[in-house]
């Protein structure tokens, strides 16, 4: 616990003793209580105290009237009335119980010195370890009901939209145990009073259980567990994943199945018990290890091993977004040359007829600039570079402030190409740095993405599930004072630190196709700008610049 709980802790069982204990006050008092064998020693003594101090100071009452009305009140008749502790409550109740014992003066005075402490504190104890939930307490006809314990606060939150009105988070909150988070889109980091870290990834159902346990319903988590936190649990519908030091993510989906990935370290995953009886199977998950535990209702669980996957989750909630200034860009079906783009490549000559082949199209309502390739040639793309207005100090500022490129891209799924070949291309360059992004199909027809990250030799290939014959968002984020940037795919974080070192490149903004394969790519946006303003200003108030007129 953090400083200081001894003070909190007298401070409540003084108004616990003065019968003024408000609900909230109970029960912090019920978690400070059970918090670890400290502060049970401390509760026990310190009420000793109070109990010798009372019969110290009382002149007409005898001790048998003294501590029956301490007990009656502060114990029994508060705990119940306002706590609902199951701690304390039942302390109440084993006071009460024994009243008759201690009838005797002097049976009393012995007790108060010498034994209630270690009688208190054994109950607590055993009461504490007979806890199955630390949240949850218990109500006068022995039913289960949660308490207003905090196990969780809300660290971060970003473009969250929630599946029920007035259902929210808000950053800095605490979550109560018991508390449900229903998002349907967005992202929320929680931090676990244990320390354990957990990102979720709308949309998800989740649970913030105790201060050691989350319940995921649906979708999917990231976990981020540090040393002094292990065995942290996430439990599912059908399997339970314990925490052996690690990071890792877990995923549910609408037919129940569980997938656990683990990134780094090792976890435990444990399937629950089916319908027929069959015994719960346990399995222990290493470094780049997946498994898939998929319900049965008339057998056991079926199991599959596979390799680990961190790119289908979430790590990382970005802090609140800063909005660029837009000083490139091009929109719809608007033709790109007229925007103040320049076509470039090594095949103009064959534009038209047999060759390249770009102009408008709008299909199902999206305007986008199309690019055809029949399969020859190299490349073809549109550029603004420094000989246009990608002028020294316009580099210089996107440099010191930060700066932000973003596409949204389709490419034709029916597509004959290598998962090699890279069909568009679009990124920045100055000097000798370069982010770039290529894009590709998987043979279903979803869009990859690929790029080198810093200091990788190799490229790495990011899927992007449901993307087939649809438009998706890229964003490039270099925020200011960072040296490498961000890759977002519809507002995802993917991937930090992407930039390259590229002596071929000289300043330059450009989209367009780069293989030469037969293939149709179309771009709905392509945007570039820089951190200007404040937070949620630069959009509003910057603006494209005509070109044409400089």
């Amino acid at each position: 616990m953090a400083d200081g709980w001894q003070e909190e802790l007298r401070v409540l069982i003084d108004r616990q003793c003065e019968g003024v204990l408000t609900d909230a006050e109970a029960a912090r008092l019920d978690e400070l209580v059970c918090a670890n064998e400290d502060s049970c020693r401390f509760y026990c003594e310190y009420t000793s105290l109070v109990g010798m101090l009372f019969l110290e100071h009382a002149e007409d009452e005898s001790p048998e009237s003294i501590l029956a009305g301490w007990v009656k009140t502060p114990l029994k008749s508060q705990c119940e009335r306002q706590s609902g502790s199951t701690v304390l409550g039942f302390l109440g109740d084993v006071f009460h119980a024994g009243m008759q014992t201690l009838g005797r003066p002097l049976v009393l005075s012995l007790l108060l010195v010498v034994g209630i402490p270690g009688i208190l504190l054994t109950l607590l104890l055993i009461q504490i370890g007979a806890q199955r939930d630390p949240g949850l307490a218990v109500h006068p006809d022995g039913s289960p009901r949660h308490v207003a314990v905090s196990v969780a606060q809300v660290v971060r939150i970003h473009e969250c939209a929630w599946k029920e009105s007035g259902g929210g988070v808000s950053t800095g909150e605490s979550l109560i145990a018991g508390q449900k988070i229903q998002l349907r889109r967005g992202l929320i980091e929680l931090r676990f009073n244990d320390g354990a870290r957990v990102v979720l990834e709308g949309p998800v159902t989740f649970d913030a259980q105790t201060a050691r346990q989350g319940f995921l319903y649906d979708g999917s988590l990231a976990a981020d567990v540090p040393k002094e936190a292990k065995g942290f649990t996430i439990a599912t519908p059908s399997a339970k994943v314990v925490d052996l030091g690690t990071r890792f993510g877990v995923s549910v989906s609408t037919d129940g199945t569980v997938e656990t990935h683990v990134f780094e370290g090792k976890v435990e995953v444990t399937s629950d018990a089916s319908s027929t009886g069959a015994p719960p199977l346990t399995r222990r998950l290493e470094t780049g290890d997946a498994l898939e535990v998929k319900p049965s209702d008339t057998g056991p669980p079926r199991l599959v091993a596979r390799a680990a996957q961190p790119d289908r989750f979430v790590q990382h909630v970005p802090d609140t977004l800063l909005e660029p200034t837009i000083i490139f860009a091009h929109y719809g079906d608007a033709d790109p040359t007229t925007e103040g783009w320049k076509l470039q490549g090594s095949h103009l000559t064959k534009l038209g007829k047999g060759g390249y082949q770009v102009g408008p199209t709008n299909e199902n309502g999206t305007a986008a600039w199309s690019l055809r390739s029949p399969g020859k040639g190299k490349y073809v793309y549109y550029a603004v570079t420094s000989k246009d207005s990608l002028t020294p100090d316009l580099l210089a500022e996107a440099k010191e402030n930060g700066s932000v490129l973003r596409a949204s891209v389709w490419l034709n799924p029916r597509s004959k190409h290598s998962t090699k070949d890279s069909l568009c291309q679009f990124g920045y360059c100055y000097n000798m740095f370069a982010w770039t992004l290529n894009v590709s199909l998987d043979p279903q027809g979803n869009q990859v993405l690929s790029l080198r990250e810093l200091s990788s030799t190799s490229a790495r290939v990011i899927p992007i599930p449901d993307s087939r014959d649809q438009y998706v968002d890229y964003e490039i984020r270099r925020n200011p004072g960072a040296k490498g940037a961000d890759v977002l795919v519809n507002g995802r974080y993917v991937v930090r630190d992407i930039w390259k070192e590229d002596y071929r490149s000289y300043p330059k903004l450009q989209f367009g196709m780069k293989k030469a394969v037969a293939t149709e790519c179309r771009f709905s946006r392509f945007e570039w700008g820089v951190f200007r303003d404040k937070p949620g200003k630069g959009a509003k108030e910057g603006g494209n610049v005509d070109l044409n007129k400089q």
